[in-house]
């Protein structure tokens, strides 16, 4: 089993239509530990995370695709699931 990250990104306006999903793998647990703080039962990040400006920032570094989705004019969501 293994686990996949991905960003989702959201229409801000209208039904928050689901626009593009990103892959996430760059950013391992230890990049994420430095960039967001885990929910004391979900260390590994399984659980969805709402990205907020500070953090869009950092990440935006290591996946620079992410610029055209600035979290001021999208949502952008971190999820996990599994393959």
């Amino acid at each position: 089993m293994k686990i996949e990250r991905n960003i989702l990104v959201f229409e801000k306006s209208g039904d928050e239509k689901l626009l593009k999903e990103i892959n996430a793998d760059k950013l391992t647990i230890d990049i994420l530990k430095t960039i967001i703080v885990p929910l004391d039962d979900d260390p590994n990040f399984y659980r969805p995370y709402n990205i907020e400006e500070l953090q869009y920032v950092v990440i935006v570094k290591h996946i620079p695709e992410l610029k055209a989705y600035p979290c001021n004019e999208y949502y952008l969501s971190l999820d996990a699931y599994t393959v």
